[in-house]
């Protein structure tokens, strides 16, 4: 058995918070204005947003922790297991719903797509690093080692 010491600390609870608490409001905004409006394209775009907010947020995780499969699977868990429970007890408040109405196929499908999508951020951490993301702000940030001529300056709009 491994620590769980290990896998539960205060980046793993500020990282669900960050991705818990912009998520939950841009998913509830479009939802309702789904349901307003009736376009399907507004349940694209949030379906979209969470597996692209997932994958950025384990991405960036998983980059400074342990990266093996084991953290992985737990991390990926017991983030989607407490995304249900939060969710879950924002249902009656929210959406005027019980806590138990939320848990449905649908659910369980999003929740196992949301899983893929921490898994594939976590695989991704390792591989995609600063030479990919920093490339272009390093090549800006390099000073330049040839002095600017005169006739430079003078070419400037005053």
């Amino acid at each position: 058995m491994t620590n769980l010491r290990r896998y539960f600390t205060k980046r793993w609870i500020s990282f669900f918070c960050l991705y818990f608490l912009v998520w939950y409001p841009i998913s509830v905004m479009l939802t309702s204005v789904y349901q307003i409006m009736g376009q399907g394209m507004l349940i694209l775009a949030s379906s979209l947003f969470t597996i692209i907010y997932w994958i950025v947020i384990s991405y960036f995780y998983f980059r400074k922790t342990s990266n093996d499969w084991t953290s992985r699977f737990i991390v990926g868990a017991s983030w989607i297991g407490l995304m249900l429970v939060c969710s879950s007890a924002l249902a009656k408040p929210v959406y005027g719903v019980t806590w138990d109405s939320i848990f449905n196929l649908y659910t369980y499908i999003g929740a196992a797509i949301n899983f893929s999508a921490i898994l594939l951020g976590a695989i991704l951490a390792p591989h995609v690093g600063d030479s990919v993301l920093l490339a272009r702000s390093r090549e800006a940030l390099r000073p330049s080692s040839a002095p600017r001529l005169p006739e430079q300056d003078s070419q400037l709009p005053q």
